[in-house]
């Protein structure tokens, strides 16, 4: 699977430390610095670059990004409620306690980011690539994910309670602790990961191993 990428001119004019508001379009911009947002909703970034900036706890619900990367930003702790992301570039970024629910992401990449207690509840994710991530204790509950890969990441201890999956790869990643394991009935790993899955499908089935005879 190949991730479409971001499509961004090489014009693009240049804003140091954003300030948000309801129902703004940003289109065409290089940005960094810090960006300020208690709760703006419904804002609009399109064909844009985000670098080095700092978003700790930006509440952006129903935040639409279209053709965007964002590098080494301090995302943590953000509310992204109801957002929609399509062809959208994360790399190296800090979203630790992220909430992306309810939303739906297409075509989004996430490279060597820290999403851990990363909240993803009832998003719709399809054609995505988490690659090197730190995703631990992250939350998938009843998420939809199609054609989507996660490789190289640590999703210990991750739930996918009753999420939907069709074409997931797991190859390289992390998989101890696994909650809600029935759900990763038909997705991919490679031949290192047996003994791991297999432990996630003993929890699972309620399975133990016991020597014990009597």
């Amino acid at each position: 699977m190949q991730v479409v990428q971001p499509r961004i001119n090489d014009s693009l004019e240049e804003i140091i430390d954003p300030s948000f508001v309801d129902g703004e379009i940003w289109d065409g911009y290089a940005m960094h610095g810090e960006g300020a947002a208690d709760a703006a909703v419904n804002v609009k970034i399109l064909g844009s670059n985000l670098r080095d900036m700092r978003l700790t706890g930006v509440g952006l619900p129903g935040l639409k990004m279209r053709d965007c990367r964002i590098e080494r930003c301090e995302i943590s702790g953000g509310i992204f409620d109801n957002a929609q992301f399509a062809r959208v570039e994360f790399v190296s970024c800090r979203l630790s306690g992220v909430v992306i629910a309810n939303a739906q992401l297409r075509n989004t990449r996430f490279a060597d980011c820290r999403l851990e207690s990363a909240q993803f509840r009832m998003t719709n994710i399809e054609r995505c690539e988490f690659v090197e991530c730190q995703i631990p204790s992250s939350d998938f509950y009843e998420a939809e994910l199609d054609t989507v890969s996660f490789l190289d990441c640590d999703l210990s201890s991750a739930d996918f309670s009753q999420a939907r999956m069709d074409t997931v790869r797991l190859h390289g990643s992390e998989i101890t602790d696994i909650r809600g394991g029935a759900a990763l009935s038909g997705s991919i790993i490679d031949s290192s990961q047996i003994t791991s899955m297999a432990l996630v499908t003993f929890d699972t089935l309620g399975i133990r191993v016991d020597d014990r005879r009597g």
